[in-house]
């Protein structure tokens, strides 16, 4: 996570980035690019591309996932059941 986001950083600053968009979320690739778009408060969509079984989080994994997605800015999916699953 730490290795994503520092790079990640680093060349969102230089590239000036105005919109981003953040394939498959809920790995930890995509978190973390979520993560780091949210601290350089740049806007981002998302893709969804599958379904889940019943994610059971702990409170603190609810709160960093709302935080991590403050800047979602919208949402689409392969299928109408992915998306609203997501």
């Amino acid at each position: 996570f730490r290795w994503v986001a520092s790079r990640s950083r680093r060349t969102l600053e230089r590239e000036r980035i105005d919109l981003a968009h953040v394939f498959m979320p809920w790995n930890n690739v995509g978190l973390s690019m979520a993560y780091v778009l949210g601290q350089q408060r740049i806007p981002f969509v998302v893709s969804v591309h599958t379904i889940f079984g019943n994610l059971k989080m702990s409170e603190i994994e609810r709160k960093f996932v709302r935080h991590t997605f403050r800047n979602l800015r919208g949402a689409y999916a392969v299928s109408p059941p992915a998306l609203q699953r997501f």
